[in-house]
């Protein structure tokens, strides 16, 4: 359990440590408030995850690989492939080849993709985009699969079953380089994180092995970084001149870290740009939020900030602060929804969830199970920043269809379909 909670505090010190350290316009106190809250949900998370255990567990269920499985996982990543490249011609109109030639010319791939999406229309509810959509459902279950199927389940890790792992990683980032994206690579790196972290946790590998795996988890975020920095300069035709995120997230060019490296800082406030954003916003409603006892009673209640003068975006975007094109953090969503006692409680459930999922993955080795147990984590890493989870209609899709599995293994929906469907002899 601890590589579980693990995960979620170095997540918090690293959104922690960008807030406060990022050569950023924005002062402590102007995200003081968001962090602590930030923590509050960390904190009550973790309780959950510390409860007692709801019942003993047998010992934990040795794997053995079976060979005639083993193309299985190659076969869905070698699919992945022509369902990679139709979604890039879907949503970019680009070709592999148009994709490759406007790369070595240096233009805007990201750009293309914005004027093809809005010149297609692709933004509207249609039913062409059917195929689409079920399409990037199935590129998110393929890399969801074998990253757990590979890094979680199988005994042990070899050269070959890492063939199928690449393929698909391939594949996906095919699809984030096409549109000039970036949340894709972030979504990589915390898959690895999450099943290198749970196989660890599981005892798949002795001490030296997980130092190496440490040491592989460093060398994987370094190279994501890469990848991002990448995508983000290629964005601006190799010359980036972004200052701003919003009127109040600035790049502060007097900032230490300047003095170190220039390309290190521009670096740093990238990022500050998708993971501050988030607690900024938090901290800015928490301080209408408690501008007075009635603002914080309505806050504590179930649909008390609509109640109370709408939709939050409406409240602070603009009257309060510049909100731009950045995400909504999960956390403050969630409670004009719920109102905070009830979010408090969710997040406390999902901990004592956590526990029971991480149980059940100890005894029986099941992907649904420990896939269910990777969108809670997605969840808790959202809390703070948002839109992890519901950034496509594609990862949404996953996430029920994941959901409805485990949901059909744990009932027996045959017993209940025969003792609903046997006629009844009356005597």
């Amino acid at each position: 359990m601890k590589h579980i909670a693990q995960m979620i505090i170095r997540w918090y010190l690293v959104l922690t440590l960008l807030a406060i350290f990022a050569p950023i316009t924005l002062s402590v106190w102007d995200v003081f408030a968001g962090l602590l809250f930030m923590w509050i949900l960390g904190g009550i998370f973790l309780l959950g995850l510390s409860s007692k255990s709801p019942q003993k567990h047998s010992k934990p269920k040795k794997l053995t690989q079976k060979s005639e499985k083993s193309y299985f996982p190659l076969l869905i990543a070698i699919f992945s492939i022509p369902i990679s490249l139709f979604l890039v011609r879907f949503y970019t109109g680009n070709t592999f080849g148009t994709m490759v030639a406007s790369l070595s010319r240096g233009q805007s791939l990201y750009r293309h993709y914005q004027v093809f999406f809005q010149e297609q229309e692709l933004w509207r509810l249609a039913l062409y985009k059917v195929p689409a959509i079920l399409s990037g459902m199935l590129l998110k279950l393929s890399l969801i699969y074998i990253y757990i199927r590979v890094l979680v389940l199988d005994k042990r890790v070899t050269k070959s079953s890492l063939a199928p792992l690449m393929v698909v990683t391939l594949a996906y980032l095919l699809f984030s380089t096409a549109r000039g994206t970036t949340f894709e690579i972030f979504e990589i790196f915390l898959l690895f994180w999450f099943s290198l972290s749970l196989r660890s946790a599981l005892g798949q590998q002795a001490n030296n092995t997980s130092r190496k795996a440490g040491i592989v988890l460093v060398l994987v975020g370094v190279l994501s970084l890469m990848i991002y920095n990448y995508n983000i300069l290629a964005r601006y035709d190799f010359r980036f001149s972004r200052y701003c995120v919003t009127a109040q997230l600035c790049k502060d060019p007097d900032a230490w870290i300047y003095s170190i490296s220039n390309m290190l800082g521009d670096l740093i406030f990238q990022l500050s740009g998708y993971f501050t954003f988030g607690i900024f916003f938090a901290a800015s409603f928490i301080s209408v939020w408690t501008s007075s006892l009635y603002n914080f009673f309505m806050g504590l209640i179930p649909f008390g900030i609509f109640m109370n003068g709408g939709d939050v975006r409406y409240q602070l975007c603009g009257p309060v602060i510049d909100c731009g094109t950045a995400w909504i953090p999960d956390s403050i969503i969630f409670l004009q929804y719920l109102g905070a006692f009830v979010l408090f409680l969710l997040v406390l459930l999902l901990g004592k969830l956590t526990k029971v999922l991480f149980f059940l993955v100890l005894n029986r080795r099941e992907f649904h199970t420990v896939a269910l147990l990777y969108f809670i984590i997605l969840v808790m890493f959202s809390l703070p920043v948002g839109n992890f989870l519901f950034v496509s209609s594609s990862n949404i899709l996953a996430f029920f269809t994941i959901l409805l599995s485990y949901l059909y293994t744990r009932l027996d929906f045959h017993r209940v379909f025969r003792k609903y469907s046997t006629p009844r002899t009356k005597f």
